[in-house]
C-alpha cells in the first residue's frame, strides 16, 4: 500500500484470514494476528480492539427470488487518518470479509479525498440453507448515519 499524500509504503501480506505480516517502510516486520472476535494483534500486542455493532434482533429470512438467507448485519469503523501502519491494521479488522486489500485502499483514498476522517462499514451476511456458502455484502460510507455511500462490494465464501 502507498500513501499518495506522503509517499509512505507499507506491505501487508496475509497467509490466511487470521495471520500475516506487516512490513514497514524501514524494513521492520511485524506479525499480524486477527482473533475470532476481530481484535487485531501486532507482534502479540493488542493494536485494535474489535468495535463491532451487531444486529442480533434480526430474524433470518429467505430473500425473494434468491437462495440467500439473511443472517445478520455488522457495522465497523476504521480511521482514514494517521500513518499507513495504523490504517493497514484498521483494514485488518474487517479485511477477511471484503477480500483483496487493494480495493479497500482505494476506498480509503476516496474517503480521504472527501475529507472523511473515519470510514464506516456495514456488512450484511447471508447464507444458503445448507450453510455451505456465505455471502458478505459490504457498504462503505463517509458518514456515521450511513447515507454517503462510497462503494459496495460483495464476496461469496464456501465453508466446505
Amino acid at each position: 500500500m502507498e500513501d499518495k499524500s506522503t509517499g509512505e509504503i507499507v506491505t501487508l501480506e496475509m497467509d490466511d484470514e487470521s495471520n500475516g505480516s506487516l512490513t514497514l517502510e524501514n524494513g521492520e516486520i511485524e506479525d499480524i494476528h486477527i482473533d475470532n472476535e476481530g481484535n487485531v494483534y501486532a507482534d502479540g500486542e493488542l493494536e485494535i480492539e474489535a468495535d463491532v455493532e451487531q444486529d442480533d434482533n434480526a430474524t433470518p429470512t429467505l430473500l425473494r427470488a434468491s437462495k440467500w438467507i439473511y443472517v445478520q448485519t455488522y457495522k465497523y469503523n476504521t480511521t482514514t487518518q494517521g500513518n499507513l501502519r495504523s490504517i493497514a491494521l484498521g483494514i485488518c479488522s474487517f479485511m477477511p470479509i471484503v477480500g483483496p486489500i487493494y480495493g479497500i485502499v482505494g476506498i480509503i483514498d476516496a474517503a480521504r479525498s472527501m475529507g472523511a476522517k473515519t470510514l464506516y462499514v456495514r456488512v450484511k451476511q447471508y447464507r444458503t440453507s445448507g450453510y455451505q456458502f456465505y455471502k458478505y455484502d459490504s457498504y462503505y460510507y463517509t458518514d456515521s448515519k450511513l447515507t454517503k455511500l462510497i462503494k459496495k462490494t460483495s464476496k461469496t465464501k464456501q465453508m466446505w
